[in-house]
């Protein structure tokens, strides 16, 4: 079956945010870090901190297998991100 893809781009601060929102029917999502030098934490809530989430260093990027929303923080404010998401139809 043929998969459709969306993408996005997020100014991610120190307060965490939603940054992905649950999609049934998503196969997959990869978030990319294109801060020069801040590092961006994600996880599967609002409580997500830079002391629990999932470190993307600056520049680097997550691929995850997921439709449950996604929530970000970063370790600085301005944090740029991209977003690609590739779902059924």
């Amino acid at each position: 079956m043929a998969s459709a893809f969306a993408t996005a781009q997020a100014s991610i601060g120190t307060s965490s945010a939603l940054l992905v929102a649950g999609r049934t029917l998503r196969r997959q999502v990869v978030i990319r870090n294109t801060h020069a030098s801040n590092t961006l934490y994600v996880g599967p809530t609002s409580g997500v901190t830079t002391a629990n989430g999932h470190s993307i260093a600056a520049g680097g990027s997550l691929t995850l297998d997921t439709d449950a929303a996604i929530y970000a923080i970063a370790s600085a404010v301005s944090t740029t991100v991209t977003v690609l998401e590739t779902f059924e139809p």
